[in-house]
């Protein structure tokens, strides 16, 4: 079984020990391929393919990801609600 989403952003606001454990939870009994909404077909596939039960993939550069929040956001110093 295969567990596809779509995150743009890396789950960078969300709660590292909550999405943790949550990634835990999934990976037990699928495999997660996790994508950038602009990633290519071809590198979709190529992760699918590549996916394993248990295992996590991740298809986003985080190197690019900064230069690429909407809105003019700086993720480093966007306040908190």
């Amino acid at each position: 079984m295969l567990v596809l989403e779509c995150n743009g952003y890396c789950h960078r606001y969300y709660d590292a020990t909550q999405e943790k454990e949550r990634e835990k939870l999934i990976t037990q009994k699928y495999s997660l391929v996790r994508f950038h909404h602009q990633v290519s077909l071809e590198t979709l596939f190529n992760g699918i393919l590549q996916a394993k039960p248990g295992t996590t993939v991740k298809l986003y550069d985080l190197k690019q990801l900064g230069q690429e929040m909407p809105f003019n956001i700086n993720p480093l110093n966007a306040p908190m609600a």
